[in-house]
């Protein structure tokens, strides 16, 4: 039966579902744990996405990637989003420059730039689960005004517009929705955007399956 989007509204999140990073945040800096799993080819993206984790994702990635470039490398997804430079920087670095396959995996949140993340994996999927979320780029931006500031600020603003369309047409480019389709989810409910199930997320285009069996036993 064919869902409808859900809005998301107040009170759609708890407070732990819209903090916690899951099972995995509390093993993300120990490094023996890290060094376990990059034997077995998994590279996490948990909590934010910022200039510094990708950073460290990276060096992981083209590690694991010069070591074999034919296998696949599984990213393990449960992410609230983050920076748009950091993420923007993460997709083009997965779509261009790494040469081994890349299996994204939602385990069980991908927010925001994280949404955008995953459409640069070689594969995507979902655990059953998982939730979606897609908004605009937030805008806004303290400064103390200065006449002599105006075709900075002009600058500032054309340069969020263009990112925000960025991403819209990386969703468009990989979805199997239009670019209207996707501003007015992102939109929806006054600007806060939708929220989607992983069923939803497979509808749209947004994930290419969804986990079943003992196909996803990485661990």
């Amino acid at each position: 039966m064919r869902k409808k989007n859900r809005r998301l509204c107040e009170g759609d999140l708890d407070e732990d579902e819209a903090t916690s990073d899951g099972d995995f945040q509390s093993l993300d800096d120990d490094e023996e744990f890290k060094h376990v799993l990059l034997k077995k080819r998994i590279v996490l993206l948990t909590g934010e996405i910022t200039e510094k984790k990708t950073g460290g994702i990276k060096g992981d990635l083209i590690e694991l990637s010069l070591d074999s470039p034919d296998k696949d490398i599984f990213l393990i997804i449960n992410n609230d989003g983050g920076s748009v430079n950091a993420g923007m920087s993460f997709y083009d670095f997965l779509t261009i420059f790494l040469k081994a396959p890349v299996v994204g995996i939602v385990e069980r949140k991908c927010l925001s730039m994280a949404l955008i993340v995953l459409q640069g994996c070689t594969k995507r999927v979902a655990a059953p689960h998982s939730f979606f979320l897609i908004h605009p780029s937030e805008k806004d931006i303290t400064v103390v005004y200065h006449p002599s500031m105006k075709n900075r600020i002009r600058k500032i603003e054309k340069y969020l517009a263009e990112d925000e369309q960025y991403g819209n047409r990386i969703l468009e480019k990989h979805s199997k929705l239009s670019l209207s389709e996707i501003e007015k989810l992102s939109f929806a409910n006054d600007g806060n955007g939708t929220i989607f199930s992983a069923e939803e997320a497979l509808e749209k285009g947004f994930i290419d399956e969804i986990a079943e069996g003992d196909k996803y036993k990485i661990f």
